[in-house]
């Protein structure tokens, strides 16, 4: 009991984390996931053109100027590398995407009891994540869904369960092709269900429950 307590306390101090980091100036490009910090336009005006994208809904503005040949964006995100495997997960693109991160994983931690195990567990996953886009990818949603894969195996129905969650990664795939990375989405929870799947192997007699 008091150990989820303080995975509680946990997710509220992170949750507080990435509210203030919300506001700090700091590029995409400098802390997101992507394959190529120079595509070939970025390179010709030496300006990033894109927004940021993740779990990622675009807010950051970036104002082309041709005549800039000044960049703000730095190459240590390149091939998505480095320490942006690490940091990717706690920056925001504008405020609704930071609430509407922080309500699911709020929800898994209250809701389901998610132990913090499994809280270190998911955001491994999420930085263990293949670099599918050329576009910065930040967020917490790749934790999230790794969390919802977690919950999965408590789950009384399954099926319903599953195409809940599938929906939510199918959905914006089709509608927001360009602002939502539901590769990264789908990868995490595919992986934390298959870990989720080898954890039951191993403890037969676990047959705890979640409200879902």
């Amino acid at each position: 009991m008091l150990r989820r307590k303080k995975t509680k306390v946990a997710a509220l101090l992170l949750s507080l984390a990435m509210l203030i980091l919300l506001f700090t100036d700091i590029s995409p490009y400098e802390v997101g996931l992507y394959t190529n910090p120079s595509p070939p336009e970025v390179r010709e005006l030496n300006m990033p053109c894109q927004h940021p994208s993740t779990a990622y809904l675009p807010n950051t503005a970036y104002s082309v100027n041709p005549a800039a040949k000044q960049t703000n964006h730095p190459p240590f995100g390149r091939a998505g590398g480095g320490y942006c495997r690490l940091t990717y997960s706690f920056f925001h693109a504008n405020a609704l995407h930071l609430i509407l991160n922080i309500w699911c994983f709020l929800s898994c931690v209250f809701l389901a009891d998610v132990s913090f195990g499994k809280l270190l567990a998911a955001y491994i996953i999420a930085c263990t994540a293949p670099v599918f886009s050329p576009v910065p990818t930040i967020g917490f949603s790749g934790v999230c869904f790794a969390l919802l894969g977690f919950i999965q195996w408590q789950s009384r129905s399954k099926l319903s369960y599953n195409i809940s969650v599938l929906s939510c990664i199918a959905l914006p795939l089709l509608l927001l092709p360009h602002s939502v990375n539901s590769l990264l989405h789908a990868y995490c929870y595919a992986v934390a269900i298959i870990i989720g799947l080898l954890s039951q192997l191993s403890q037969p007699s676990h047959n705890s429950h979640s409200p879902y």
